[in-house]
């Protein structure tokens, strides 16, 4: 959950300055990023049918794998419709991965301590993002900064990625004490 905060929060808190970096002005980043925000109720939209139709656990991966791509378009990226497309198909991803991981959360863990569990590691996940601007800001201010803020949000998906191959349980069609 401390990861998942980079992917999703990193973009949405940080796109208009990655792009006023680039040089564009705030009006034309606003115009770019409204563009781009277009993916966010189209990616709610394509999670219904997904949801139900894939397990969790590869869905989540897929997704954040999808983010990892689109951000290193989105922050090397320096052409007007990339920077739209990319970011469009980036915020897309990310409502996947958001329902996806909402849904995979509680169900990672056994039903007696379903609700706690799922509370406290949400709220790392809150506490994380209090933190992320203090991290990914300073490298914004770098010669390479929108390339690095969204390399590190790559790390971060990719680390994300391996954490649940390796420990995700897989929850789709089995009974909720099955674990």
């Amino acid at each position: 959950m401390i990861l998942e905060v980079f992917g999703y929060y990193g973009f949405g808190t940080l796109a208009v300055l990655v792009l006023e970096h680039k040089g564009f002005t705030v009006v034309t980043s606003l115009a770019y990023l409204a563009v781009g925000y277009l993916g966010y109720p189209l990616g709610s939209l394509l999670a219904i049918p997904l949801m139900e139709r894939c397990e969790r656990k590869y869905l989540l991966m897929a997704s954040a794998g999808l983010m990892a791509v689109f951000g290193l378009l989105f922050g090397f990226g320096a052409s007007a419709l990339l920077i739209m497309i990319s970011g469009a198909l980036y915020t897309m991803a990310s409502n996947v991965f958001s329902d996806a991981i909402h849904a995979y959360l509680p169900e990672s863990f056994p039903t007696s301590v379903r609700g706690t569990a799922a509370g406290a590691t949400y709220a790392l996940a809150k506490a994380s993002t209090a933190v992320l601007p203090f991290v990914l800001l300073p490298l914004l201010n770098g010669p390479n900064g929108p390339a690095l803020v969204f390399t590190v949000i790559t790390v971060a998906m990719l680390a994300l990625i391996a954490v649940v191959a390796v420990w995700g349980p897989v929850t789709g069609r089995r009974a909720l004490d099955a674990h």
